[in-house]
């Protein structure tokens, strides 16, 4: 899972499903459980084209990503 959130910041059901090779009904099985345990998180949240993101605190220690703006 880390590659594709290496290759998207932001991934949909569809997007998971194919990563996994598992149908969409699994991989909404799978992402509800990540957001319980706060691995993921729900960026967009329409029904049509959610899209999700690694926990902000998990980006940063897996990823070494931080967006976050430092004054200079």
């Amino acid at each position: 899972m880390l590659s594709l959130f290496q290759q998207s910041r932001e991934v949909n059901v569809q997007e998971i499903a194919d990563h996994l090779g598992v149908g969409t009904r699994s991989a909404n099985g799978l992402i509800k459980k990540w957001i319980e345990q706060n691995f993921i998180q729900i960026e967009n949240p329409s029904k049509k084209t959610r899209t999700y993101t690694l926990d902000s605190n998990r980006e940063q220690i897996i990823l070494g990503r931080d967006d976050r703006k430092t004054d200079r």
